[in-house]
């Protein structure tokens, strides 16, 4: 007969229990992050609502940050979007102290390829977050500024955070706070590394809560419920691309700007910008893709082309458009259902397991064929409606009206339709309030 289990003491049995309370916890905590990435000319339009957007739920845990490039980041006057703008690799200053911080800016013109290098760079300053510094290969003097990086609230990437796992919203730059969370993390605290990144404008406003944009990016850990609807978009990429030009002026501007040679055109994709990237794909282009795209052109008797895949596209009007569901089809994650068919704008195509093909932000191109509609406050209620209708999460151009009219942002408060909105009339619509 087998021998007998062994005697086990009440508080060996206690140690294991909470042993695997601990592991069970660990496995089953979810670390949502979701960063924001804003594209400005300088401040946000509707900073009020999304500031207030962070505190619609009580319930989720996910944490959220912002990383925002500025065209005009010395114009930016919100103190709490300015603790978020990109800045240059500290230097040293006097003494032990980093000089003053210089945000960095491509100041991009429209349809430029420099609103594509903002992109990829936000995107790369997202990754960051929660990493771990790797000091292999540098130097002492790279080293200390590595580690006064990350202790300088002016520079460490904890700054990026606007709420963390506990709900706390970091509310710097309010006059009536005296001890505020400018940084709602504490030094020496790592945040989750950052698992969605979505890119936003400064006309942009959520028509959802923070606890549906969870629900819709990362789901809700039943995997029957994920996995129930081919335009379900938990965990995964979202983009509406297509694999052909919608109309004369992007084949020429767009698909003719690029060498077969360079980029073979079936690679070539279009969706719109303000897209929705998962880690893994934001690390596959960030990092894997200008590897693969160097290696594809070594060999022959010329030497090895050492160019990123934006730099192909730097005659292409509007090269955001292009150059993230193209750097996806190079990678093999954005895929044609087959090697001949076309993906247009209304099929409801399979293009790969780990992308779902609808629009993350709504607007409105039914009035003209070059820009979106700009809506003000009036329009929220239909917005909302067309908006959640068709799934999205995002919305714009609010207050693009005020912007066209007064050439420059507006600090809200206009009492006219075409004004900005209040929290309150936001909260109405969005959080049935």
């Amino acid at each position: 007969p087998p021998p007998p289990p062994p005697a086990t003491t009440k508080d060996t049995t206690q140690n294991e229990e909470t042993k695997t309370t601990n592991e069970e916890t660990k496995t089953t905590k979810k670390e949502n992050h979701l960063t924001l990435c804003f594209l400005t000319i300088n401040d946000i339009l509707h900073e009020h609502i999304w500031r207030n957007w962070l505190t619609t739920t009580t319930t989720s845990n996910m944490t959220v940050s912002i990383v925002c490039h500025a065209k005009y980041p010395q114009s930016v006057k919100s103190e709490w979007l300015k603790r978020r703008l990109l800045v240059d690799r500290p230097k040293r200053g006097r003494g032990n102290e980093l000089a003053e911080p210089k945000y960095r800016t491509y100041r991009p013109d429209w349809g430029s390829v420099e609103i594509t290098r903002a992109m990829i760079e936000l995107m790369k300053e997202g990754l960051r977050i929660g990493e771990e510094i790797d000091y292999h290969g540098r130097n002492e003097e790279e080293r200390w500024l590595d580690r006064e990086e990350e202790e300088d609230d002016r520079f460490s990437k904890r700054r990026y955070i606007v709420r963390n796992a506990d709900g706390v919203v970091a509310n710097d730059g309010d006059d009536d706070e005296e001890n505020d969370a400018k940084v709602v993390l504490p030094k020496g605290t790592m945040p989750f590394q950052s698992q969605r990144f979505l890119f936003v404008s400064e006309t942009c406003i959520p028509i959802t809560t923070l606890a549906q944009v969870e629900k819709a990016l990362f789901g809700d850990g039943d995997e029957t419920t994920q996995n129930s609807h081919p335009l379900n978009g938990m965990n995964k990429s979202w983009l509406k691309a297509r694999s052909t030009p919608n109309n004369g002026y992007a084949r020429q501007k767009q698909w003719d700007c690029v060498r077969a040679q360079d980029v073979p055109s079936k690679h070539i994709w279009k969706a719109d910008q303000w897209i929705v990237l998962t880690r893994e794909h934001a690390m596959a282009v960030c990092r894997t893709l200008p590897h693969f795209i160097n290696d594809q052109r070594r060999g022959g008797r010329r030497p090895p082309q050492q160019q990123e895949l934006w730099e192909y596209f730097r005659q292409m009007t509007a090269s955001d458009e292009i150059y993230f569901p193209t750097a996806l089809s190079i990678l093999g994650i954005l895929k044609r259902p087959a090697p001949d068919t076309e993906v247009e704008e209304d099929n409801q195509f399979f293009v790969g397991p780990e992308v779902v093909r609808r629009r993350v932000t709504y607007c409105d191109w039914s009035t003209c064929a070059k820009n979106p509609a700009s809506f003000g406050k009036k329009d929220i209620g239909d917005v909302y409606v067309q908006g959640r209708k068709e799934g999205c999460l995002i919305a714009r151009k609010f207050g693009g009206v005020i912007r066209k009219q007064q050439g420059q942002s507006s600090s809200g408060g206009e009492d006219d339709e075409n004004g900005l909105l209040t929290v309150e009339e936001w909260r109405k619509v969005v959080v049935k309030e």
